[in-house]
């Protein structure tokens, strides 16, 4: 991830730790995960990201997985984002291919999690999200896909992207 994406985890980290204090309603809570995926959004622009969908609202007891399925194109680089409540501790992200394959992961314990991947070809795939860690159950997540032209050829797509060791 480049500067401008550190920046807007940076933020999305510290508006979450802001609303830590009291329970968000369901509705207040549309809303605010809306505005955090904005934000997110107005963020990664400026790097030639744009919100290509947003996807459910959902809610997870401590320790439960959801899954999200996907199709995604190819010659497409995505960025696959999730953030979630106050009450929420710790949200991870898998993200398997059509052969049940893990290609993309992001287990960091603080933070946004975001996964990339660029695929080879227009392909179905399924978004895991784990509820690491949820103080009042259930925690209410959402997920956001942001996408980009590829620009480079097959095989340097990652290379550009600046990742944690933990993104793959």
């Amino acid at each position: 991830m480049n500067s401008a994406t550190n920046k807007a985890i940076a933020a999305i980290t510290l508006i979450g730790m802001a609303g830590s204090a009291a329970p968000a309603l369901a509705d207040d809570w549309k809303e605010r995960a809306r505005g955090q995926l904005q934000f997110v959004g107005l963020t990664l622009e400026g790097d030639g990201w744009t919100l290509d969908r947003e996807l459910h609202l959902g809610g997870l007891n401590d320790a439960d997985t959801g899954f999200v399925p996907l199709r995604l194109d190819d010659r497409t680089d995505y960025a696959i984002v999730a953030v979630c409540d106050a009450q929420c501790g710790d949200l991870d992200l898998f993200l398997y291919d059509s052969d049940d394959s893990l290609v993309a992961e992001d287990c960091a314990e603080a933070g946004l999690p975001v996964v990339h991947i660029t695929p080879d070809e227009r392909e179905r795939f399924d978004l895991a999200v784990k509820m690491v860690e949820c103080a009042e159950a259930p925690c209410s997540y959402s997920v956001a896909v942001y996408s980009a032209p590829a620009l480079t050829p097959r095989g340097f797509a990652d290379a550009r992207l600046d990742r944690r060791d933990s993104d793959y």
